[in-house]
């Protein structure tokens, strides 16, 4: 949540209320004026962490709730190294643990 943090304004939104459970997060966030569901989701989607953001729709343009999946923290550890690097997808399979290919049908 402290990434998710650093990505919104500072001065007009804050975390109202938060839930966490099997990989699967929901948190509400409210604003002294209007919020931008676009906005919002963009930001959190840009970090490498979570997937499948979405917004839940509601009835105040002052509060959002959103929804996510929590990568597992090979997932996360492997995106933030494909995102630091220089995208060479050779050096990154290198550098991680050999994985057998799967059989072909």
């Amino acid at each position: 949540l402290a990434e998710v943090a650093k990505q919104m304004p500072k001065d007009s939104l804050y975390l109202k209320e938060w839930d966490y459970q099997n990989g699967k997060l929901k948190f509400t966030v409210v604003s002294s004026g209007q919020l931008s569901s676009s906005f919002v989701v963009k930001k959190v989607q840009d970090i490498a962490w979570f997937k499948n953001v979405q917004a839940l729709p509601g009835t105040d343009s002052t509060t959002l709730t959103l929804t996510m999946e929590v990568l597992p923290n090979s997932e996360t550890a492997l995106l933030a190294n494909k995102t630091e690097g220089s995208g060479d997808v050779g050096k990154l399979e290198k550098s991680g643990p050999a994985v057998p290919p799967l059989p072909k049908s």
